[in-house]
């Protein structure tokens, strides 16, 4: 009796678990959510944030529930096919690219971690007005077979995880519009008169510039004293081409109170205009997150640079030798697009 009620007891196990995975091979792998939020920023300000992955380590949800999150990008992190590494301690390390940018209202980004099946983030960007927005995700993913049958329970997890990413996006949408914060730095823009320049020119290499500078700042000075040219402010570089150039025109500066004429002294006066500014604490290398800075600013605000870009350095080197406490002002004149 007791092999006979152990049987039916197994017969049916049996016919249960074929059951369930009859209908796990039948069920779809599949599993869509979606979410949105508002926020108080123009659309396409927030579009461009999300259309950069260079910002991901700033509002992506991995970052703040992982201090281990870090994102490298080595080549394009803007635009169709942008893609960067991430590294993750609790979510594996692995890749995302953007997708599908499209008419400046939706982009997909793929999340491909290690060892896990890719997740699709689809935006949809909904302008209310000129300083709010909604911003609509699908998140999209897939379950392994038998897996598949909690995906109930996946789809919960990718909405909270959804959710809690666009909270991030909104404080970091919102501090970048009213406080206008680009990488840590906070960018201003002005009218500015016409500035005159006692100079030095050169083509350099990128690699040779603060060397040229060290050698020729001091003869300025030198020049100035000579000729009883009143200085108007901090000693400057200003650039006349890209960085990202084989060779630099650049042109080491002192500004001065008025024009001036001297033979045996070159100088440049710069038309009055409108710039952008921001202020960095540190030496050189730290220069890359403000031009940065600056060229997502222009981005947002529909700007065009001309030359020169110009680095003000307010500290003497002399006198404080700490390169972590001197301050350079970067300026970029502008004009409307």
């Amino acid at each position: 009796m007791a092999i006979t009620k152990t049987k039916k007891y197994l017969i049916t196990l049996g016919i249960i678990a074929l059951a369930i995975l009859i209908f796990s091979a039948f069920k779809s792998n599949q599993y869509t959510v979606q979410t949105k939020i508002k926020i108080e920023a123009p659309a396409h300000l927030v579009f461009n944030i999300v259309n950069d992955l260079s910002t991901q380590e700033d509002w992506n949800a991995k970052s703040s529930l992982d201090s281990s999150y870090r994102v490298s990008c080595l080549g394009k992190t803007f635009g169709k096919d942008a893609s960067c590494d991430y590294i993750s301690r609790i979510y594996n390390n692995g890749v995302m690219r953007i997708s599908v940018v499209n008419n400046g209202d939706s982009i997909s980004i793929i999340e491909e971690p290690q060892g896990k099946a890719p997740v699709i983030y689809s935006y949809l960007f909904l302008s209310e007005d000129t300083t709010h927005c909604i911003v609509q995700v699908n998140g999209s993913s897939q379950s392994s077979y038998f897996k598949n049958l909690w995906n109930f329970i996946h789809s919960w997890k990718l909405k909270k995880h959804i959710n809690h990413q666009l909270d991030n996006l909104k404080v970091f949408a919102q501090n970048r519009f009213k406080n206008k914060m680009y990488n840590g730095l906070t960018i201003s823009e002005q009218p500015i008169g016409q500035r005159f320049y006692l100079v030095q020119k050169a083509q350099v290499a990128p690699k040779d510039i603060s060397q040229f500078y060290t050698q020729n700042i001091a003869g300025l000075y030198q020049k100035a004293l000579e000729h009883q040219l009143a200085i108007n402010g901090n000693p400057s570089l200003l650039y006349y081409s890209d960085l990202d150039k084989d060779s630099v025109e650049i042109v080491v500066g002192l500004p001065t109170l008025a024009a001036f004429t001297i033979q045996g002294a070159e100088a440049v006066s710069i038309p009055e205009g409108h710039i952008i500014r921001t202020t960095i604490q540190g030496d050189r290398n730290h220069l890359s997150d403000a031009y940065r800075a600056l060229d997502s600013y222009m981005l947002d605000y529909h700007l065009k640079s001309e030359y020169p870009y110009i680095e003000e350095y307010n500290t003497d080197p002399s006198r404080e030798p700490d390169p972590t406490k001197w301050t350079t002002h970067i300026i970029r004149y502008v004009t409307k697009k």
